[in-house]
């Protein structure tokens, strides 16, 4: 541009201004475009070392995030999301399929080819996998059999429910899906031996016994008994010499021995 004096301040001199400040303007950018065309942007060929091997968009064309490693290999945010299985664009080992064919990823070596082929030698059969342990069967005794058939015992109030009380039934209220060897006839006999010895005692409990007359009409005759005091407890002594619970006349107790004033507990009710 040619050095020229300054214009006057009037109408042509503003013209003359205003039309240099427009070459000007021209001329830088036509400077600033020749050094953008210039301008070679660098295409990144290595890893860059201290930085996170994640791999970023990059308008599509893939890169390496240029943050400092923080979590291993990482940056704090791509170790959230690698961790969190979020990272969609893979890292420079293990790059997605768009970004598989970077220059600057990193890559196994490949193992040195040989031309004699090797031998593939067999390899042993994995071991069999462990078999799961066999459960112990419960155990089954006597005493586990008297306690549970005395539980059930105590929810029956009637002969009926008595009744509906059998051997399969008390081994389903056990748990026991098998009966061991030689535990069949044991656990069926204690159960039908239970039942039936607290089934009697609600029979006696309903229907009290009372003696029977020889007469045709089997009238019950009642049978005149006296208190009377034996070794500190009251009794209720029959003529027959029956000895009765005070509290409870059908609970025979034993036979009245008048000599020695003691009850014999071994004789048979009469």
């Amino acid at each position: 541009m040619d050095k020229t004096p300054c214009p006057e301040f009037n109408r042509e001199g503003f013209e003359m201004l205003w039309l240099k400040v427009n070459q000007l303007e021209l001329l830088i950018q036509d400077r600033t475009q020749v050094k953008r065309s210039q301008v070679k942007k660098e295409i990144q060929q290595k890893p860059r070392e201290n930085c996170c091997h994640a791999l970023i968009w990059n308008e599509g064309k893939g890169g390496q995030c240029t943050k400092h490693q923080a979590d291993g290999l990482y940056c704090r945010a791509h170790s959230r999301l690698i961790n969190e299985d979020r990272h969609k664009h893979g890292t420079l080992e293990n790059p997605c399929k768009r970004f598989k064919d970077l220059p600057f990823l990193i890559k196994d070596p490949e193992p040195p080819r040989t031309p004699e082929i090797q031998k593939q030698i067999p390899r042993e059969p994995a071991p069999p996998p462990p078999r799961p342990a066999k459960k112990k069967s419960p155990t089954q005794t006597v005493d586990h059999i008297k306690r549970e058939v005395e539980t059930q015992l105590k929810k029956c109030s009637t002969l009926a429910e008595v009744d509906n009380l059998t051997p399969k039934k008390i081994q389903q209220s056990l748990g026991w899906k098998r009966l061991n060897k030689g535990m069949k006839a044991v656990f069926e006999e204690t159960v039908n031996s239970m039942v039936s010895t607290h089934k009697k005692r609600l029979q006696k409990e309903k229907f009290p016994k009372t003696e029977k007359g020889e007469s045709e009409s089997d009238e019950e005759d009642e049978v005149e008994c006296e208190e009377m005091t034996i070794s500190g407890v009251v009794y209720l002594v029959a003529d027959n010499g029956n000895v009765y619970s005070n509290d409870d006349v059908n609970q025979y107790i034993g036979r009245y021995d008048k000599s020695k004033q003691t009850i014999n507990h071994g004789l048979p009710e009469i």
